[in-house]
């Protein structure tokens, strides 16, 4: 979103002051005439009058910003980054010019440049919701997660987009509670914003409410406009997966790759807004090309899984799945689900538990302290449950 000044005062200065020039009068009409021209939407004749007016009035930091903001308007967006740095380099202090700035680097994918700017401005501009979800957003996208979720945390008058940004990021950390609350508050706060209900199933995924969420999903994909939502088809997909029905998510999964293939690229590391390519979809869309159909002997299906801590869930229900069929032998022909628990140890299951007959749960425990979950570090406790294929 372009963060916008008036002219009106710079304006209205000039008009105050009597012309003692022709070079001041000359200034005042192209200033009057350029912020006619933005109204009415000429952007192209508006930015040539404020190129004009910055040729006549050089060290003003205020029509040099709003010269900027008619550049990035008319799309001319070296033009606008250019503006913005004279800005902030002569008064560091313009909060709008270093978001502006800022954001402009932040979509460009150059997020650690954007990140002192981002910053600067979150400091200038303390009361405003946008800033701040820039910054975090520059700071997801550059690995701080951490720094990402305190940046939103305490920010006493989230908006709809602030709200989207915390549940995104709780996602990221398995805080699903947390994360279906955050985009319930989305939900509210912009009714119409399809991307926020969309988030909100995709929280609901991952608690007890699956089934709810499904069908909220599959109500959405019938629609003209959710079957163009591409965020839908993969929701609909990790759904399928998480209740273990891999053929209807690789399904699902495969009639993305025809579209925006860098979001939903297993590798890709770009961050967007209405898409979620954390490390848990990178280990599920991995796990889900590499599966062929049924293996030669059945796999235990693995319910649900409850990951706490700070482990992304993909990897280790990947983990559970690859060793589905030693879990499956001991289970045997048991039909009831059986409760498992683990810690992990840099993805390493380990001080493992199953509630089942002594002989199962020895037999479960052995191949769950053998289980290695890649790209998992630190300690998270593991709750899931497990049973044999219908």
């Amino acid at each position: 979103m372009i963060r916008l000044t008036t002219i009106l005062l710079a304006l209205s200065l000039f008009v105050a002051v009597p012309c003692t020039d022709a070079a001041a009068d000359e200034l005042t009409d192209v200033l009057r005439q350029g912020l006619q021209l933005q109204k009415d939407g000429h952007k192209r004749a508006a930015l040539k009058a404020f190129r004009r007016a910055v040729a006549l009035a050089p060290s003003d930091t205020e029509i040099r910003y709003n010269y900027g903001v008619v550049a990035l308007q008319a799309n001319e967006r070296v033009e606008a980054m250019t503006a913005f740095q004279r800005v902030v380099t002569a008064k560091p202090d313009h909060g709008l010019a270093q978001f502006n700035l800022g954001k402009l680097l932040n979509d460009q994918r150059h997020s650690e440049d954007a990140l002192p700017h981002l910053a600067d401005a979150v400091r200038l501009l303390p009361d405003d919701a946008a800033a701040r979800v820039e910054l975090a957003w520059a700071q997801t996208a550059t690995g701080q997660t951490k720094s990402a979720v305190k940046t939103v945390s305490d920010f006493k008058n989230p908006n709809g987009a602030m709200h989207s940004l915390r549940a995104f990021l709780a996602l990221r950390e398995g805080r699903w509670d947390t994360a279906v609350q955050s985009a319930t508050g989305a939900v509210r706060a912009e009714t119409e914003r399809l991307e926020h209900r969309i988030l909100l199933a995709m929280s609901m995924l991952y608690t007890p409410n699956r089934g709810a969420a499904m069908r909220a999903l599959t109500k959405l994909y019938e629609t003209e406009a959710g079957r163009r939502v591409s965020n839908i088809t993969y929701a609909l997909g990790l759904g399928a997966f998480l209740d273990g029905d891999v053929k209807m998510a690789k399904h699902r999964w495969s009639g993305l790759q025809g579209r925006n293939a860098a979001i939903y690229d297993p590798q890709s590391k770009r961050f967007d807004p209405m898409a979620f390519p954390t490390e848990s979809d990178r280990a599920y869309l991995n796990w889900a090309k590499r599966w062929h159909g049924p293996s030669a002997a059945p796999t235990a299906r693995i319910e649900t899984l409850v990951v706490n801590g700070t482990c992304q869930p993909g990897p280790i229900m990947v983990a559970l799945l690859n060793s589905g069929i030693g879990l499956q032998r001991c289970l045997g022909t048991l039909d009831k689900p059986v409760a498992i628990t683990a810690t992990t140890l840099d993805g390493q299951l380990q001080q493992a538990t199953a509630t089942a007959r002594k002989r199962t749960a020895d037999c479960l425990v052995d191949v769950l302290n053998a289980t290695k979950a890649d790209a998992v570090t630190g300690v998270c406790a593991v709750q899931a449950t497990i049973r044999s294929p219908r």
